[in-house]
C-alpha cells in the first residue's frame, strides 16, 4: 500500500483522501473479521505534507486603508463586505453567509452561525 500511495504522491495527487478511503475499506474488513489489522490506519510521517509552511503576512493599518479606499473607488458594492471582514477577522464564507439574525446591534456583536462555501 505504501508503494501505491508513494506513486500517487509522485503524480502530484493529495493522497490524504485516497488513504482515508482505503482505510475505511480496511476498517470494514477488520470489523467483519476478514483481516486482523488495518494496514492503512497509520502510514506514519512518511506521507505528511513536507512542503515548507509559508509565513502569513498580515496587512498593516496603512495597507488596509489603501485597500479599502481602492475598493471604494473601483468596486463600492464590496466595500462593506470587505470592511466587515477586516474589522471582525471573519473569513470570506462567513461574511457572505451573514444574515440579520447574526447581528446584535444592542451588544454590537456578530455571531457566526454559518459559512458559505461552494454555493452552499
Amino acid at each position: 500500500m505504501r508503494k501505491f500511495l508513494f506513486d500517487k504522491q509522485a503524480e502530484g495527487l493529495v493522497i490524504s483522501n485516497i488513504r482515508i478511503c482505503i482505510s475505511a475499506i480496511f476498517a470494514e474488513a477488520v470489523q467483519r473479521e476478514l483481516v486482523l489489522v488495518n494496514p492503512a490506519r497509520n502510514p506514519g510521517k512518511v506521507f505528511r505534507n513536507s512542503a515548507p509552511k509559508r509565513r502569513i503576512q498580515f496587512l498593516n493599518k496603512e495597507q488596509v486603508a489603501k485597500f479599502l479606499e481602492t475598493v471604494k473607488q473601483h468596486k463600492p458594492e464590496y466595500h462593506d463586505l470587505i470592511l466587515t471582514a477586516f474589522r471582525t477577522g471573519m473569513r470570506l464564507g462567513e461574511v457572505r453567509a451573514l444574515a440579520w439574525d447574526c447581528v446584535n446591534f444592542d451588544t454590537k456583536q456578530i455571531t457566526v452561525r454559518r459559512s458559505y462555501s461552494h454555493n452552499h
